[in-house]
């Protein structure tokens, strides 16, 4: 493929990445959690000290791995900086594979990167 083929492809993949992400993240569970509203299924919700319990194994764990690996670490540092890229970017898909664009694939020469 050329330089210009492949930015045109990492272009059409970049958008198409968020655009995944919110069908498979946000609107596949709000059509599922109306279906079961809708068919009159009881939804228990967890008693809020279960919760809290989850999520204080949940920290603890990613905690104990990030401390012992360096790679896990940077993965975590990652998942903090995009995290708060996504809460100021909100549902702005388009807005989402700009950033993208910019934080990662910009840093990426086309010419020696293989499809």
């Amino acid at each position: 493929m050329s330089e210009d083929d492949r930015a045109t492809v990492l272009r059409a993949a970049n958008r198409a990445n968020p655009t995944l992400t919110d069908r498979w993240g946000f609107q596949l569970p709000e059509a599922a959690r109306d279906a079961v509203a809708e068919a009159g299924i009881e939804v228990i919700t967890p008693d809020e000290g279960l919760l809290e319990a989850s999520n204080a194994f949940a920290q603890s764990d990613s905690d104990s791995r990030t401390s012992a690996d360096e790679l896990a670490a940077d993965f975590a540092a990652l998942v903090e900086k995009w995290t708060e890229i996504v809460e100021d970017l909100g549902d702005d898909l388009e807005a989402m594979s700009e950033r993208a664009m910019e934080e990662i694939w910009s840093n990426v020469d086309l010419a020696s990167y293989g499809l």
